[in-house]
């Protein structure tokens, strides 16, 4: 529900990769047909099946395609999207090369790498949750900017048990479908992934220790220890002010950071969100010419950002590496001796402890 949005551009492409999901019961060459109805300057080539509801088609777009044109191209497969009900995602061919896959991979984690809005779940565990869900409304409507609403929203936390609560919720968040899957599968192909989130630090660490990931920035909250008011420790309803707010420029800013700190230029970054405020570090990459994806987005989202994907698993977005589901199968199987830990760490401008009132 943040502020900023992408501009409506598109790299120009080359030599694209078509990757369509159907249902089982779709035809490829039905699908492929259909398809070059909406691509008639498009020069296509035979399918390659990935899995039973997966095929990748190369191509190469009209001579005189333009990233209006291209984007243009991409808003019309809407309408064949719908009417087969397909995900489709092009994306350059560079992207399967030795010299163009992922190096980088930065995630949201509200909605992308667990199922849950932890402001929500806090709000919920003392019955504010109408409270915060109008004050999100207003942001979502644009009546306030992000900064203002989570600062709004977190003044009604206020007498939230701690750390009670960040352990009430671990027991019982569950992450995302394919999320561990995936991260395992992007550590073996030598893949550093960090999380970017408007939520808040103790979840962001949790999460980054469980699914291996070695970089995140968040939020942070202000505790207090037990008072003659509430007496137990709890936080104040403010948000630490020595420590930058994860606004969607912050996200974009800390994206170029890490992509900096390991000389990787963004079209080698995959990055995946769901929400508004995941918009411009989304934009960056796809303009790029890298790897940007929203994950079961807001339809604002799913308009502007450079591709989709609406199906259960965050697993399946390795189909769009070029892996077959046999390879995918190898690289996703858990290691039975476990994955090395990892000790995240926070992006500059944040604390990794609980800031004391």
């Amino acid at each position: 529900m943040a502020s900023g949005s992408v501009a409506h551009t598109m790299l120009s492409i080359s030599a694209a990769d078509i990757y369509i999901y159907h249902a089982p019961s779709k035809q490829p060459e039905i699908i492929l047909q259909a398809l070059s109805g909406f691509l008639p300057k498009w020069q296509l080539y035979p399918l390659q099946i990935l899995s039973k509801t997966v095929f990748r088609i190369s191509a190469v777009p009209s001579p005189s395609s333009t990233p209006d044109s291209l984007r243009a191209t991409r808003l019309s497969l809407n309408n064949l999207e719908t009417e087969h009900e397909l995900q489709i995602a092009i994306l350059p061919s560079s992207l399967r090369s030795p010299e163009g896959t992922p190096k980088l991979a930065v995630f949201d984690l509200d909605s992308t790498l667990i199922a849950a809005e932890v402001i929500d779940e806090l709000a919920r565990s003392i019955g504010v949750m109408p409270a915060v869900a109008a004050i999100t409304e207003r942001a979502m409507n644009g009546e306030i900017d992000f900064a203002e609403s989570l600062r709004l929203r977190v003044s009604l936390l206020k007498g939230v048990e701690v750390p009670k609560v960040w352990d009430d919720l671990k027991s019982r968040i569950q992450f995302m479908p394919g999320a561990a899957e995936l991260c395992r599968a992007l550590r073996r192909l030598g893949i550093r992934i960090a999380v970017f989130s408007g939520g808040f630090v103790p979840m962001a660490t949790w999460v980054a220790q469980e699914l291996g990931i070695e970089r995140l920035a968040a939020n942070q909250l202000i505790s207090s220890p037990a008072t003659a008011e509430i007496g137990y420790e709890h936080l104040t309803g403010e948000l630490d002010p020595d420590a930058v707010v994860v606004t969607a420029e912050k996200k974009r800013e800390f994206l170029k950071a890490f992509a900096a700190e390991y000389d990787v230029p963004l079209s080698r970054v995959l990055c995946v969100g769901d929400g508004a405020n995941d918009l411009l570090m989304l934009g960056g990459v796809w303009q790029a010419g890298g790897l940007a994806v929203a994950f079961r987005a807001k339809d604002k989202v799913q308009r502007e950002a450079g591709n989709r994907y609406n199906g259960t698993s965050l697993k399946s977005l390795l189909f769009l590496f070029g892996k077959t589901e046999d390879e995918i199968t190898s690289l996703t199987t858990d290691d039975v001796q476990g994955a090395e830990k990892v000790t995240p760490r926070l992006m500059p401008g944040l604390r990794l402890e609980t800031k004391m009132a």
